[in-house]
């Protein structure tokens, strides 16, 4: 990776880590919504996030949903842990039409 890739992937954790901060995620919760978001990235590994859509969300949770070993708490966090980076973070317009309490 370039500089200014690793700059801006730096750059990209410090915002979600502030916005973290700013709903209140306890820091010992936050380590874990960034796994969870790095589970996400890696779910689709060839596309950019500024490049998802409702149907991405729905399908990974979908699928996330199905492993046995998740509990309810786990869950939730990675829900919130999407919304928190597609509504405060990335800001998309789609964002609303997700049924993020389904």
């Amino acid at each position: 990776m370039t500089d200014n890739s690793e700059f801006a992937k730096k750059r990209f954790w410090d915002k979600y880590i502030a916005i973290l901060e700013s709903n209140n995620i306890q820091h010992t919760v936050q380590r874990w919504y960034v796994i969870h978001i790095e589970n996400y990235i890696k779910y689709y590994p060839n596309q950019r996030l500024k490049n998802h859509n409702k149907e991405n969300i729905e399908s990974f949770l979908k699928e996330i949903g199905r492993k046995d070993a998740i509990s309810d708490f786990q869950f939730f966090q990675i829900i919130d842990a999407l919304y928190l980076l597609f509504r405060h973070l990335l800001e998309v317009p789609w964002c609303q039409a997700v049924d993020w309490d389904y």
